[in-house]
């Protein structure tokens, strides 16, 4: 029943397609040609929110570029706790940095400038 309802609404469907096609207007760019002024008014809250945008923008850049070690990864955040505190307790002078990424709590440790004093780290973490 559904199947014979649905065949005989589509030919109606395209029937109706095809007759309002055949009535559409071509595109004349003379038909959209408008004359005038534009005037844009800017108010000093625009300028605040740039300049606001700009000085965000600038410090994101200040970020630290360099290398962590990952120390360890899992979605129980009781563990990684215990491994941050166990890196605190050997390495004292090393940074540590726990991250959630849902569904994943990261331990990751250092603030190294290249690749070679991480492999080293890395090396005495193992």
């Amino acid at each position: 029943m559904k199947r014979t309802l649905l065949i005989c609404c589509i030919p109606i469907f395209l029937l109706q397609i095809n007759v309002n096609l055949s009535q559409a207007q071509p595109y004349s760019p003379e038909a959209y040609d408008y004359e005038g002024d534009l005037n844009i008014v800017v108010t000093n809250g625009i300028d605040d929110l740039i300049g606001r945008h700009i000085i965000a923008n600038q410090q994101k850049q200040l970020k630290f570029r360099g290398y962590r070690i990952q120390i360890s990864q899992d979605q129980n955040g009781a563990l990684i706790r215990d491994h941050k505190a166990a890196i605190k307790r050997m390495y004292p002078d090393l940074a540590t940095y726990e991250t959630y990424d849902s569904p994943l709590f990261r331990l990751r440790v250092g603030n190294f400038e290249n690749r070679f004093e991480a492999y080293g780290v890395f090396h005495q973490l193992k």
